[in-house]
């Protein structure tokens, strides 16, 4: 495991035998892998944001859109987080997720 030293700032298990700080979520991994032989990965939300992105690409970046997109150097349209991005792409969301 890694020892994260004081330099993290989240969640943290201390072994008070080894004096190793460990994340919550290293420990998790640790124990899974040793105790019950799984294997993961620490993500947070990657996983899940790039399977959206992936799914929604074509909408998300629909430039059919007026006014979305003003500049062909922009990483994104210009409603994305807004309530109107949804709403002006409603229908293809719907017609996505059937």
């Amino acid at each position: 495991m890694t020892n994260l030293g004081d330099e993290f700032n989240g969640a943290k298990y201390h072994n008070p035998v080894t004096k190793e700080v460990f994340s919550v979520e290293d420990l998790a991994l640790h124990y899974y892998s040793t105790k019950k032989n799984y294997s993961g990965i620490h993500s947070e939300n990657g996983l899940g944001t790039t399977l959206f992105g992936l799914f929604f690409w074509d909408i998300i970046f629909d430039d059919t859109i007026p006014g979305v997109f003003q500049t062909p150097y922009q990483n994104g349209p210009l409603d994305y987080g807004s309530k109107e991005f949804y709403f002006r792409r409603e229908t293809k969301i719907l017609t996505r997720l059937k």
